[in-house]
């Protein structure tokens, strides 16, 4: 039994083989907003990736309160390490990647690469520098970015989402055997720049939807990336998640309020908000 922290709490909760509670991790979920957790294969440990517009301030299961970072001007994105066996956390460099700079910054995404590194997705209203790393923004409200990082989270290189104007928001991430980053998400209303490829377009009356494929290093891959998907009837499309297939393969689901094709025919759509999964082959 916890006594809250706030009016909401978010946790981690960790179960042994026989389903008790080894370990509880806290933090008051008012000012707070997690969008992922990834499991390190090789340790066992945990990232946890979000963002906040207060100090994050993480609890552990004795009651062991640690300042992981200090309250921003307005909202920082940021991933911490969890221990695996104790749900415990460090204020270690190596331990937490911080995402802060003068505008609004979030994290929505976070995957090991094979090897150990990391890949991180999120969002910023002004241009912000992460190390050697410059997140770019360009004239949008929110543009968009994927930013990879050694095991010690140190950035090495990124890739923006950058949209003229509307906004742009990426869904989710992973990554393929071979190392490639895969990206997936929505923008409305603007012009998308993804790399070096060619702008795609979206009007303002409808959401439509983006998957973009990299080389582990963020290299832009051939033409064929990015692929846009937009209904044919002017109605929205809504990205909830996508994951590579052993084949690599690219399953996509999310929801919709039109038709759209996915390569073939025309998925119907009966009305309200329907639900789709489709597979991109390669």
């Amino acid at each position: 039994t916890f006594t809250a922290l706030s009016a909401v709490d978010e946790y981690l909760v960790a179960y042994n083989e026989t389903g008790a509670v080894d370990w509880v991790t806290r933090w008051p979920a008012s000012s707070y907003s997690i969008a992922d957790v990834a499991v390190d294969p090789d340790d066992g440990n945990l990232f946890v990736c979000g963002s906040s517009a207060a100090a994050l301030v993480v609890t552990n299961s004795v009651g062991v309160s640690t300042t992981l970072h200090a309250a921003p001007t307005t909202t920082d994105g940021w991933a911490f390490r969890v221990d695996g066996m104790t749900g415990n956390v460090s204020t270690a460099t190596s331990a937490i990647l911080k995402i802060a700079g003068a505008g609004t910054e979030t994290c929505k995404a976070f995957k090991i690469l094979p090897g150990g590194g990391r890949v991180i997705a999120g969002s910023i209203t002004q241009s912000v520098t992460i190390g050697a790393v410059t997140l770019t923004h360009t004239n949008s409200v929110a543009d968009s970015f994927v930013m990879t990082a050694t095991p010690s989270n140190t950035p090495v290189t990124s890739k923006m989402f950058n949209i003229t104007t509307g906004a742009v928001s990426i869904a989710s991430i992973d990554v393929s055997a071979d190392g490639s980053i895969v990206v997936g998400g929505n923008f409305q209303g603007g012009s998308l720049t993804i790399g070096a490829a060619a702008p795609i377009d979206a009007p303002s009356q409808r959401n439509d939807l983006f998957v973009a494929k990299f080389s582990p290093t963020l290299t832009d891959l051939s033409a064929a990336w990015p692929r846009h998907y937009f209904s044919s009837t002017g109605g929205s499309l809504l990205m909830t998640g996508l994951k590579v297939a052993e084949d690599f393969g690219i399953v996509v689901a999310g929801a919709m309020t039109g038709p759209f094709s996915a390569g073939g025919p025309n998925l119907p759509y009966d009305g309200d908000f329907d639900g789709f999964v489709f597979k991109i082959t390669q």
